[in-house]
């Protein structure tokens, strides 16, 4: 179907991992989408939503979960479907590089790389991109995304120990199946020698325009973060992170006569924890390192620098006033506003 184009297209699906920028990535490309189709570029979204054809529910930023329920065929089916209509369209529209990104599918090659291997069958050049960062690291960042802003599990706040403990870690089990299917294109990047990920991101697409770094879902501050793990910890069941700011935004949190306090600092990694991660996740760093000395890329370390926290109750105390200040602001507003409309009622 695209053997016989003049110009051959290339379809780079950025895969992941989490925690390696992915985010940035996103907005970079989403906010300079005109500047790259200029050079002949076009971004499709994090499900296929921001191209030209929109055909299935799932093709929605958040359709992830949608898509992963349809049965193994229809998965297939759709993604050909629609990979190989925007293939079409942007080729016709000066476009022969097409870019998609969503980091949840390197944890998924089983649902995705069948539909990429059909689409190279077409004649369309596929380019698998992962950013992967040494386990320690990597742990250290999705421990505060998943086990204290977005609590995934049930039960109290766990430690950074407890909760290493209770999955793994090893990116091998999904980079070895992207690399056995898709061996011949896949990039395998080293997120820990990355100085910029977009000028990383930029040569791997050969653009000639620098995109800009736009910094997204950086980390919280320590004393924002206590405040989290406070309120999450108050919930037996698995807790969204929107939960922290609907309830502080309601002020329902004066509401709670049993405030089950949390130790944050003693949630956070130590010495131990390091040695441990290190150790245990010894074998899958060699066996990452293998692609990358393959494809020329510098080798991950896991560090064995141990994260510290100043925190101070203070700190925790200013974030709370702060909070305070702005809602008391925002309730005189509002009073003032039903006032006006009091008064404009009576009239």
């Amino acid at each position: 179907m695209f053997h016989d184009l003049e110009s051959p297209i290339t379809l780079y699906v950025h895969i992941g991992t989490g925690k390696t920028g992915s985010t940035t990535i996103q907005s970079s490309l989403l906010e300079n989408d005109l500047i790259l189709q200029q050079e002949g570029v076009k971004y499709l979204g994090l499900m296929l939503d921001k191209g030209h054809s929109h055909q299935f529910d799932w093709q929605v930023p958040g359709g992830f979960s949608l898509f992963m329920q349809l049965e193994q065929q229809e998965k297939n089916n759709q993604l050909v479907k629609v990979l190989t209509d925007e293939c079409r369209y942007w080729s016709e529209h000066g476009c022969n590089k097409l870019v998609w990104s969503h980091e949840a599918i390197f944890n998924s090659p089983d649902a995705f790389s069948p539909a990429l291997q059909a689409l190279e069958q077409l004649g369309v050049k596929v380019v698998p991109i992962v950013y992967i960062r040494n386990h320690i690291s990597w742990a250290f960042s999705a421990y505060k995304q998943w086990g204290i802003k977005h609590k995934t599990y049930d039960g109290p706040i766990m430690t950074f120990e407890e909760w290493c403990n209770s999955k793994s870690l090893s990116f091998m089990p999904y980079l070895l199946p992207w690399a056995e299917r898709m061996g011949g294109t896949l990039k395998v990047r080293n997120f820990d020698k990355c100085s910029s990920l977009m000028d990383d991101f930029n040569s791997i697409l050969e653009l000639s325009t620098k995109l800009p770094e736009s910094r997204k879902n950086t980390t919280p501050s320590d004393s924002v973060l206590s405040l989290w793990a406070s309120f999450n910890n108050q919930f037996d069941e698995q807790v969204g992170p929107g939960a922290f700011y609907q309830t502080l935004g309601r002020l329902g949190i004066t509401e709670h006569n049993n405030i089950k306090g949390v130790d944050y600092k003693s949630c956070l990694a130590n010495e131990d924890n390091v040695n441990q991660l290190a150790e245990m996740y010894a074998h899958d760093l060699e066996a990452i390192n293998y692609f990358m000395d393959l494809q020329g890329q510098p080798l991950l370390e896991h560090t064995t620098k141990v994260p510290t926290s100043d925190l101070k109750v203070e700190d925790s105390m200013a974030v709370i006033l702060t909070m305070i200040v702005a809602l008391e602001n925002q309730v005189a507003a509002l009073r003032k506003h039903i006032e006006h409309l009091e008064q404009r009622d009576k009239k």
